[in-house]
């Protein structure tokens, strides 16, 4: 036996490295990943989280209609204005869904800044645009729309499928764009098509080669995922990593987790809405999962507001516990508000 022993070579892993020799480049590798941050394009995410960095691998969850898709977008919004290259996979999208979701942001923003006095009774609204029933009214203003986008996003990049899309399709278009990209979005994770009959097993596997595919690139990658029809915990009121619909295995891989929820508590007033944002999971430093967002959503101009609430569920998670005092905030909540006004 101890002959045959002898006989094997054994081979250093070409992955394995000296502790010395990766201390000295870590440091290197923080300030790189510190320069290439990136924005959610939503403060109270940014202040949380810090922004998204390369290898970033992040998961944003909500129930059909709660603004998963919306969310995305804004995201890419904010980098592509900033001139960072954002590529968006719209696996659920129907064709320019994206395009329309951004073009009536900046023409609601222009018509409450400067139109609305020259049309008092007219009730802007997403869905009625996005039918064609205003553009009688406001028609005239798209194509001076259609160039303020050109020149806000001209590095934002968009693709619809039109037939099955796999994890391999991604890998490929991943890998051939990987030195013309800053940030790809992926709407979403569950409509990748699969080989595999195991569904959570197929699921697990594609996401672990996405995340495979965020090291070995080093661009950060969003995953938009549905969460469960009937949750675990009904009564809690941000749902937790543990609610993703398919496999448990898709937060545990992501870097970060956000799931959103309406606030069920509180009425909206006039166009804006209330909406619960939950750090589910941060990598990085797990403290920050402590910590659950109230902002509002202004329906009006379709993106959430700069200031938030800062609180916490109860043990139940049936309870939003806000911070009462300003003291109380943590050090990078700078637009965190306080209720009562304590």
């Amino acid at each position: 036996m101890s002959a045959q022993m002898n006989a094997v070579e054994f081979k250093l892993l070409s992955s394995l490295k000296l502790f010395k020799e990766r201390v000295l480049e870590e440091r290197a590798q923080r300030k790189a990943q510190g320069a290439a941050c990136l924005s959610f394009g939503v403060k109270f995410l940014d202040e949380a989280l810090g922004g998204i960095y390369s290898n970033d691998l992040i998961l944003y969850g909500a129930k059909t209609g709660v603004g998963k898709t919306h969310l995305a977008t804004i995201t890419a919004m904010a980098n592509a204005a900033a001139g960072k290259r954002v590529h968006f996979f719209a696996l659920e999208a129907e064709p320019n869904e994206i395009e329309r979701r951004i073009k009536y942001q900046i023409l609601a923003d222009c018509f409450f800044k400067t139109l609305r006095k020259d049309f008092p009774t007219l009730n802007l609204n997403y869905m009625d645009w996005a039918y064609g029933k205003l553009d009688q009214a406001l028609g005239h203003i798209e194509p001076e729309i259609e160039e303020m986008l050109s020149s806000l996003y001209p590095t934002l990049w968009t693709f619809y499928r039109s037939g099955d899309f796999t994890v391999q399709d991604f890998e490929k278009q991943m890998l051939a764009i990987q030195g013309q990209t800053d940030l790809l979005i992926l709407d979403h994770v569950h409509y990748l098509d699969h080989e595999d009959d195991n569904e959570n097993r197929a699921m697990k596997t594609a996401v672990k080669k996405i995340r495979d595919l965020a090291i070995l690139t080093g661009k950060p990658v969003i995953l938009i995922g549905h969460l469960r029809k009937g949750e675990r915990k009904a009564k809690a009121i941000a749902p937790g990593p543990e609610e993703f619909h398919g496999s448990s295995d898709l937060p545990k891989i992501a870097t970060k987790v956000i799931t959103l929820a309406p606030c069920q508590e509180q009425s909206g007033q006039g166009n804006r809405w209330p909406t619960y944002f939950r750090i589910a999971k941060c990598r990085v430093d797990g403290s920050r999962t402590r910590h659950v967002g109230l902002l509002g959503f202004n329906a009006d101009i379709n993106t959430y507001e700069p200031n938030y609430y800062l609180g916490k569920l109860s043990p139940s998670e049936e309870e939003f516990l806000p911070v009462t005092r300003f003291g109380d905030l943590p050090f990078w909540a700078k637009a965190g508000q306080v209720m009562n006004g304590a």
